[in-house]
């Protein structure tokens, strides 16, 4: 004698075959709550790390220290190596960094403030960042005026 199979095992086992997430994808889809998912963006041409080496060697490296920067300019905490493991903090994520002005826009820290800023998140990194750069600007056109 033939095993009958109802439909709701036939149901069943079709769902469990496109998974859990593509029939909860179907509900929402039904109820009108799905977003449509958004396509991604082909964004600019993103910097490289050799391009990120030629300009933090031939042009950043030089300007700081033609300006005097050989110490880090955040100083923000008792942890702070002034001028032990220097590194560039950008205002912006390298991911997001595609333009010129961009990739020139940063500040010299040791690597505890760095990590920190890092640490802080996106916005107020950026406010961070800036306010140093600020600072600098403000300190160089002093001691040009003088």
């Amino acid at each position: 004698m033939p095993r009958f199979v109802s439909n709701s095992r036939i149901e069943r086992h079709s769902r469990l075959e496109r998974g859990p997430w593509e029939s909860r994808r179907e509900k929402q889809m039904e109820n009108g709550r799905l977003r449509k998912r958004k396509s991604k963006k082909v964004s600019e041409k993103k910097m490289t790390p050799d391009e990120w080496d030629e300009i933090r060697t031939k042009e950043l490296k030089r300007q700081f220290a033609a300006d005097g920067n050989t110490r880090c300019e955040g100083q923000l905490d008792e942890y702070c190596t002034p001028d032990d493991y220097l590194t560039f903090a950008h205002t912006l994520k390298r991911r997001h960094i595609h333009t010129e002005a961009d990739k020139r826009n940063c500040a010299l820290l040791c690597r505890t403030c760095h990590l920190k800023l890092e640490l802080m998140g996106e916005a107020r990194m950026k406010r961070q960042i800036e306010k140093i750069i600020e600072r600098r600007v403000f300190r160089l056109a002093e001691a040009e005026a003088a």
